[in-house]
């Protein structure tokens, strides 16, 4: 009975997978500034993760975001600004790339030495991709920042920690300083911290359900 209950536990806990945290790492902090957001992949070089996803083959390709958290200035004036943060696909065209997902709560970033969470609600991002980061006002939908020119109707700064990233920052990824989203500083990024799920391949799901239903069947027989 007892042997019974504890594979069943370890084979669950493979099924629903496991939660992990990509943080940003810089050359150390350069400032800070009022930004419409970010871009960059949970690749890159400049994400420490752990474990580390190019040498942890559990690890897969799909997770589950489960929120997003930046860091305000350290010092100056913070202005007050609610926002949601938009999630899109990265473009080169210095628009905004097919939308993904609006924040499922907006939070008002208004102190300095602080920090603010996004949460996110069965959003599925692909660790291979590029994602731009934007925020936006606290009138937007999902509906009306689909679009770019949705997005530049609802676009938002907001007063963020940044660190300076140097050449480990491979082209494309930056913090953007317009809602036109065809400026940005390429050598910056945000302090932020990104909390996933890790999704099982379907056929390690389908052999773990598998083998707890026969289990259970074992256990009737007994």
């Amino acid at each position: 009975m007892k042997k019974t209950i504890i594979a069943l536990m370890a084979l669950a806990g493979i099924a629903m997978g496991s939660d992990f945290t990509f943080s940003t790492t810089g050359n150390g902090t350069v400032g800070n500034g009022n930004y419409y957001g970010c871009t960059f992949e949970l690749r890159d070089a400049f994400v420490a993760t752990t474990p580390t996803l190019s040498t942890e083959p559990t690890i897969h390709v799909h997770l589950t975001l489960d929120s997003i958290t930046f860091y305000t200035r350290t010092s100056g004036t913070q202005e007050s600004k609610t926002v949601y943060l938009a999630l899109y696909e990265y473009t080169t065209d210095f628009t905004t790339g097919t939308f993904v997902a609006l924040s499922e709560n907006k939070v008002t970033a208004n102190t300095t030495n602080s920090s603010f969470t996004f949460n996110f609600e069965d959003v599925i991002i692909d660790t291979t991709k590029q994602y731009q980061m934007l925020f936006v006002d606290s009138s937007s939908t999902a509906e009306n920042v689909a679009s770019f020119e949705g997005y530049k109707s609802h676009g938002v700064s907001v007063g963020i920690n940044v660190l300076l990233q140097g050449s480990q920052l491979p082209g494309g990824d930056g913090t953007y300083k317009t809602n036109g989203i065809n400026s940005w500083e390429g050598n910056y990024i945000p302090k932020v911290t990104v909390k996933t799920s890790n999704i099982p391949e379907p056929t390690t799901a389908t052999l773990s359900l598998l083998a707890l239903a026969g289990l259970a069947a074992r256990r009737r027989r007994k």
